[in-house]
């Protein structure tokens, strides 16, 4: 069994992601993706010379839709493992500053077993997953044949789960999610952060999620 995995983002998750991947013996080519060239070959290198499986370095700015095509058309992965994020999950650890607070009260997990599972060749998994069929929340999983199926246990209602899930989504800020993916917030999240800007309020749509992160951005470095 082998195949061919991109790994977009190779800070400490990506990193932490690319080691177990090479590391398992079940993987043949290994492409590194970051906007930052600073390392990343070296990281490469690293990898490549340590495990048999072939790992390669490839500068892409996850931002920029047409160079993320063109190195999906050109590397063709079986898997793609998205592990960018604009910022760092660290940015709010140990700040007490008024802007941190009010997000904080507004509200990392690498599941390598779940992306070998999913290579070709690969044994069925029972896991826990987030996100299955586009489901909110995490869930019991058969993964198989490239295949991720739900496994609930007996007598258990699939709505009465979603119902428990969007209860802790709106613990951590999220009232519901449009047909569109538009994300509406809760009253209490608004609450939170209306004070320092309303306009952190508003319906979040996907298409406006960099200016709405710029903005933020603004404040937590003011």
């Amino acid at each position: 069994m082998g195949g061919r995995i991109l790994i977009i983002g190779v800070g400490n998750a990506g990193l932490k992601i690319a080691d177990g991947l090479a590391r398992s013996g079940k993987v043949d080519v290994l492409i590194l993706a970051d906007i930052s060239p600073e390392g990343g070959p070296d990281i490469a290198g690293m990898l490549d010379s340590c495990y048999d499986c072939e790992v390669k370095f490839i500068e892409l700015d996850g931002l920029q839709q047409k160079k993320v095509e063109e190195l999906l058309h050109n590397e063709k992965p079986d898997m793609v493992v998205q592990s960018a994020s604009l910022t760092s999950p660290w940015a709010m650890h140990g700040r007490t500053d008024k802007i941190a607070t009010a997000l904080s009260q507004a509200g990392l997990g690498v599941q390598l077993p779940a992306i070998l599972a999913l290579l070709p060749g690969a044994e069925p998994l029972r896991f826990s997953v987030p996100a299955p069929k586009a489901l909110p929340g995490g869930y019991p999983v058969v993964i198989g044949d490239g295949q991720v199926e739900l496994d609930l246990p007996d007598k258990v209602d699939l709505q009465e789960v979603l119902d428990f899930q969007w209860q802790l989504a709106r613990h951590d800020g999220v009232e519901t999610i449009t047909q569109d993916g538009t994300v509406l917030f809760t009253d209490k999240a608004k609450q939170a952060v209306k004070s320092i800007d309303p306009h952190l309020c508003e319906p979040l749509k996907l298409d406006k999620c960099l200016p709405r992160w710029l903005l933020l951005m603004s404040y937590m470095n003011s």
